[in-house]
């Protein structure tokens, strides 16, 4: 609860096109969450547990790149 409510603290601080990229990558860490918590939960169930581990990745490594894109800018790297 304490590190959602420092995440908001910083998302408000944010432009408004970095705050919408890093609402989505949190998002998309609290749905990775879920999923670990499903693989824990399906007590190594087969089908069940590759499709939650799957799920897990396919949530993860979008979020690190989402928030890492929520650092830039929009203006590094223009010509002109």
């Amino acid at each position: 609860v304490l590190a959602a409510l420092v995440s908001f603290a910083i998302i408000k601080k944010l432009p408004h096109h970095n705050r919408l990229l890093m609402f989505i990558g949190m998002l998309f860490f609290f749905v990775c969450d879920l999923t670990v918590m499903g693989t824990f939960l399906s007590c190594n169930n087969g089908i069940v547990n590759i499709f939650t581990t799957s799920l897990t990745w396919m949530f993860y490594a979008p979020a690190l790149a989402i928030i890492a894109l929520s650092a830039c800018n929009g203006k590094e790297g223009a010509q002109g």
